[in-house]
């Protein structure tokens, strides 16, 4: 068995996208209201689910525009 936090942490690191926990833009912290910003998957689970742009910095996403 696995649970969705692991196989969207599974999949975006096989794609190589990487949202960085505190590079969350803070009007999606609630999208998910069994998902707190607390959980290990958080970042991982925002960056696959929501269309977004980004520029890369330091090795992660900088997201620029998100709908």
């Amino acid at each position: 068995k696995i649970t969705r936090a692991e196989a969207v942490a599974i999949i975006n690191r096989m794609l190589g996208r990487v949202l960085a926990k505190n590079n969350v833009p803070q009007s999606l912290y609630h999208i998910y209201p069994d998902l707190t910003t607390s959980h290990w998957a958080f970042a991982d689970m925002i960056e696959a689910s929501v269309s977004h742009e980004y520029e890369w910095e330091d090795g992660t996403e900088i997201w620029i525009g998100w709908k």
